[in-house]
């Protein structure tokens, strides 16, 4: 695991840019997933939110970490 201090900065790390991702596609639709690819920062943790972004929000929607209307998502099935 790595992208953060330690493991379980990384894993709220993962949440949370999932979340800023999320934001990002209601602004900017298909862009947002260019922008994470560009941050020089958190490299591996936007990778992993792009690559696993099924399974990090199936871990919010199970643990009720997102408003419900957040649960389902237009982009979730265009995008992903």
């Amino acid at each position: 695991m790595g992208g953060a201090r330690d493991e379980k900065s990384t894993y709220l790390h993962l949440l949370v840019c999932l979340l800023e991702y999320e934001a990002l596609l209601d602004i900017l639709g298909g862009r947002a997933r260019q922008l994470l690819k560009s941050k020089p920062y958190y490299r591996w943790i936007y990778q992993s939110v792009l690559l696993d972004y099924g399974t990090i929000k199936g871990i919010l929607v199970k643990n009720r970490l997102v408003p419900y209307h957040a649960e389902k998502r237009r982009e979730d099935n265009e995008l992903h």
